[in-house]
């Protein structure tokens, strides 16, 4: 009850900083792939979509949807927040340095699994709740631009109901400014 009543405050907290300060969000959706691992159940290639919103001129908070592509599609699904930086320029078209077109990224979160949710011997899904780390050595574009491209993401799980360590990338996340 008291985890629930803090992500709930945290969430309320991240929300009300980003409308406060005005900051456009962006739709998001890319590609993620486990290396290595057994963090996830089944291996597969997995698609992402979600929001970004920016809460600062270098941070910004995100949630997205993650789900197994193939081998069978929506077999695996994750929820997913998170809170990123901009390392080198700020992000926001606001600040007078961000019309910078190239940038570093970091962000850390939490992905929450519902696993095995087509099968139907047994319960019909299990759960699983991981923290990342990813790091984005290149990202190019901003808000002044309309868009943004982070290339080549690679970033470290750490699933603690199983108490295992899992490396996962992304080649490709696009941020369309809305």
């Amino acid at each position: 009850m008291i985890k629930r009543s803090v992500i709930s405050l945290l969430a309320v907290f991240f929300l009300l900083g980003g409308v406060l300060y005005a900051e456009m969000p962006s739709m998001t959706m890319g590609s993620w792939s486990f290396i290595k691992g057994n963090v996830v159940r089944e291996k597969g290639v997995y698609g992402f979509i979600g929001i970004t919103q920016g809460i600062s001129s270098r941070f910004e908070v995100s949630t997205f949807t993650l789900a197994m592509v193939t081998p069978d599609c929506c077999s695996e699904l994750y929820q997913g927040a998170g809170l990123g930086v901009s390392l080198l320029y700020p992000r926001s078209a606001a600040h007078p340095d961000a019309p910078s077109y190239i940038s570093i990224y970091s962000d850390a979160g939490l992905l929450f699994g519902l696993h095995d949710i087509n099968d139907r011997d047994g319960e019909p899904f299990s759960k699983s709740v991981s923290l990342y780390l990813r790091f984005t050595p290149l990202s190019v574009g901003n808000i002044y631009y309309g868009s943004r491209e982070k290339i080549a993401s690679f970033g470290l799980l750490y699933t603690w109901p199983d108490n295992q360590f899992g490396f996962f990338w992304n080649p490709l996340i696009y941020d369309r400014y809305l």
